[in-house]
């Protein structure tokens, strides 16, 4: 949505290219700077403004990933699309997960492949002078020898002695022992690499990098982010809009099995972070050391996630801000929220058919949280935008209607860029094949492709530069994203933020009734987990409390005396637990967004909060209806609300 000289109607009707859906663009084949050309002007032809360019599978042999030709077809596309006023992202890998520049930063220095931790055992009884287990092809550790509990197989974790790794043998005194040698070794890990021979299991599948190592992730800025500047700078924050990172892997695909994250130095880590001495902890990562253990590897887990942060996420998010691009894209895991307040862009992504009309991943679940999870953190860290990479691997069997109702979904959760997965360059022989479908060109509803596109920038307009209307969060942790309580709000159409519980305890201002981050007032906080919280988070959860503010509780499953209280911003005359709402505001107009995303009309009235005069507008159409108001009174207006299966509207209402 854009000022223009017709209002905000003529903003919401007519959009600015920049809310465009920006696909990722498979260069899978011989590529021809003509044909790239043709195909960008197809794009346009069908509402499509920008594009992901992305090496495939397929890409010619004679095509070297970051070499010459390459980017000599990299910089045709770019000229083409400032030319043309269309946007540009580049994929930071070929093929992926990110971190390795197509195995470049594994040949530069063979010690900067993946890493990983690996333990070899063996149990004695004492008194004895025994050899430690010998692990070959890596470098070793530790030496660690732990009592085992009388006739069990725990081990007694306050017992553990580290031997002298050096040493040819351990001399160990009465009782049963666990001696192990723990070692750092390559992980044998790969990435998905772009030319013929170099898939999943394939000799060709280039080297997974170790993300851990600082260094070798500057090496992986070398070879593609300041390669891609040196050669294309003039265009960076202007057509060059982001750099797209994907699924960094701390251990690459078909690693070694057993492992554990590791690189050089991690004990150190380790150590300044978490206060205590791991090497005498180590045995609790792979064996139960009895009630230290959850303890131990939960501390370990923070730790890998905090060192990933600073090596790779710091230092690609730290580049994109100098060279004036942002970084988007996305971490591994569905509830990885942390990683993505280093995103200028924040992401996730929705794949292999999980998320579809009547599926239980839709409300339940950790891939329900898709979507409101980036809104969440864009909001707090004041990003403009928030992103999801969309429909990858849904097959050729996904229909249009699916194809709409996702982008719905993930709209009405506060995502306003989409990057539809995939439109392909070629579907020549098996490439029609490779994480399919083509959603774009070379399917047989690209003909009506340009209303979806307008309507998805409509709607990402719509949701850009708006005040989010919300006083509800709901409590999460770094990489662990609740979604009990979130069905319940879903449901009953009270919206939220997920709060994570680090920016409760540095970034939350507690007022009278409220805390308050990045502008958003919070008057109720809601704690989803069914154990206490400790420390930091549960003194500030408290402090709220006792300075007025609301605090609930999920335990097990979600009711409705978690909602106790809450004035809620849409009422229903009778309830549509398929009914999705969104409130934004600006330009003195509020709009509620609002999504059927069941399979049955619905036929309700619907009361909402703000006063003035209502309209519909019909993104899909571009045009605003008539809204015939019901009842209109200090408290609010009621209209009549109808939805088919699938359908959204947008009810406007200009304050008066």
């Amino acid at each position: 949505m854009s000022e223009k000289p017709g209002g905000w109607r003529d903003g919401l009707a007519h959009p600015a290219r920049e809310f465009t859906q920006v696909p990722f663009w498979f260069w899978n084949d011989a590529l021809d700077d003509g044909e790239i050309r043709r195909q960008m002007a197809d794009f346009r032809d069908h509402g499509v403004y920008g594009f992901v360019i992305h090496a495939r599978k397929g890409l010619a042999a004679d095509i070297a990933y970051m070499g010459e030709r390459w980017l000599g077809h990299v910089r045709a596309a770019i000229e083409e699309a400032g030319r043309t006023g269309m946007r540009v992202c580049l994929y930071d890998e070929g093929m992926y997960p990110s971190g390795s520049a197509h195995g470049e930063v594994v040949r530069s220095n063979p010690a900067f492949a993946a890493q990983g931790l690996v333990v070899a055992h063996a149990d004695v009884e004492g008194p004895v002078t025994a050899e430690p287990p010998v692990i070959a092809g890596g470098t070793r550790l530790a030496v660690v020898a732990v009592k085992l509990a009388d006739g069990k197989d725990t081990l007694e974790l306050g017992s553990s002695r580290v031997l002298d790794a050096g040493s040819g043998t351990a001399a160990l005194p009465e009782g049963r022992w666990r001696l192990m040698t723990f070692a750092r070794v390559p992980t044998g890990g790969r990435i998905r690499g772009v030319h013929e021979g170099e898939d999943d299991g394939q000799p060709g599948a280039p080297l997974a990098a170790d993300l851990l190592n600082p260094d070798a992730v500057r090496a992986f800025l070398e070879l593609t982010h300041k390669i891609y500047y040196g050669t294309f700078g003039e265009h960076f924050g202007k057509t060059v809009f982001a750099f797209f990172t994907d699924e960094p892997s701390l251990q690459g695909r078909g690693a070694r099995p057993g492992l554990k994250p590791w690189t050089q130095g991690l004990e150190q880590f380790f150590r300044k972070r978490r206060g205590y001495d791991l090497l005498p902890r180590l045995p609790a990562l792979f064996f139960d050391a009895g009630e230290q253990t959850e303890q131990v590897r939960a501390d370990f887990a923070r730790t890998v996630s905090e060192r990933l942060d600073e090596a790779y996420y710091r230092q690609l998010s730290e580049w994109c801000e100098r060279h004036g691009v942002a970084l988007t894209g996305h971490p591994a895991g569905n509830e990885d929220i942390g990683p993505l307040r280093r995103f200028q862009i924040p992401g996730q992504d929705i794949v292999w058919r999980s998320i579809l009309p009547g599926a239980r991943d839709a409300l339940e679940g950790p891939l329900s949280v898709l979507g409101k999870s980036t809104s969440s953190v864009a909001t707090h860290d004041r990003r403009r935008r928030n992103a999801n990479e969309v429909y990858g691997a849904y097959g050729w069997q996904l229909t249009f209607d699916e194809m709409k109702w996702l982008a719905d979904w993930l709209m009405v959760r506060g995502v306003n860029l989409l990057y539809p997965h995939a439109f392909y360059y070629s579907v020549r022989d098996t490439r029609r094949d490779e994480r399919p479908p083509d959603v774009g060109p070379n399917n047989t509803w690209w003909g009506r492709y340009g209303q979806f596109a307008d309507y998805t920038a409509r709607i990402c307009g719509l949701l850009t530069g708006s005040r989010q209307v919300c006083d509800v969060a709901v409590l999460c942790s770094a990489d662990s994203v609740p979604w009990r309580a979130a069905k319940y709000l879903f449901q009953n159409q009270i919206d939220f933020n997920y709060v994570e519980d680090w920016r409760l305890t540095e970034q939350a201002r507690i007022r009278a009734r409220r805390f308050e981050i990045a502008g958003m007032k919070y008057s109720t906080l809601i704690v989803d987990r069914d154990g206490p919280l400790s420390g930091e988070a549960a003194r500030r959860v408290r402090e709220f409390e006792e300075a007025g503010g609301r605090v609930r509780y999920c335990r097990t499953r979600a009711s409705e005396a978690m909602a106790e209280g809450i004035r809620r911003d849409v009422v229903l005359r009778e309830p549509a637990e398929d009914l999705r709402s969104m409130h934004v505001s600006r330009e003195g107009v509020e709009f509620y967004l609002l999504v059927n995303e069941g399979e049955q009309t619905i036929d309700t009235t619907l009361t909402c909060r703000s006063r003035g005069r209502a309209e519909w507008f019909d993104a899909w159409s571009g045009r605003f209806e008539p809204c015939e108001t019901l009842r209109a009174d200090r408290d609010g207006i009621s209209v009549r609300l109808r939805l088919e299966k699938h359908e959204s509207r947008v009810l406007c209402v200009e304050r008066r």
